[in-house]
């Protein structure tokens, strides 16, 4: 496990408002703290995987044998926050997934990437995330 150093919490805020115009930009108002921001300071060295860019945790209400979610360590809210400079950590995101994958035994038979965004999407908390499912036979279409 790489160690990396621990992030402020502090700059890591997010709520869902009920403005859906806000929630379709991907703008959100500051003011609760961020769960995931919260477990990335507070579980440091404990999750399933950490680098210096991203952690995996496992997910809490598994949909599939194999469920993790591979988050980046820097607070964005979703995919419309995705800009130039995040470009880059979104990528990495999807090769740690494809990672675990492999050195899960899942790669082979398959399995499936799923980001979220916002509310009509499924998406209930407001940190970027990518679901990493597999383990058995997935259904098409989803949800």
């Amino acid at each position: 496990m790489v160690q990396v150093p621990r992030l402020p919490v502090a700059h890591c805020q997010a709520v869902v408002t009920a403005d859906t115009g806000a929630q379709r930009s991907g703008v959100r108002r500051l003011t609760m703290e961020c769960l995931f921001c919260r477990l990335r300071d507070q579980q440091a060295g404990q999750h399933v995987f950490e680098d210096d860019r991203c952690f995996v945790l496992k997910d809490l209400n598994p949909q599939a044998p194999t469920h993790l979610l591979v988050l980046p360590k820097q607070h964005l809210v979703g995919p419309n926050a995705v800009d130039d400079a995040a470009e880059r950590d979104i990528g990495h995101l999807v090769h740690v997934a494809a990672r675990l994958a492999r050195q899960l035994g899942i790669a082979d038979s398959g399995y499936r990437l799923v980001v979220n965004c916002n509310g009509d999407a499924g998406q209930t908390v407001f940190h970027l995330h990518v679901h990493l499912l597999g383990g058995r036979q997935l259904q098409w279409p989803p949800g």
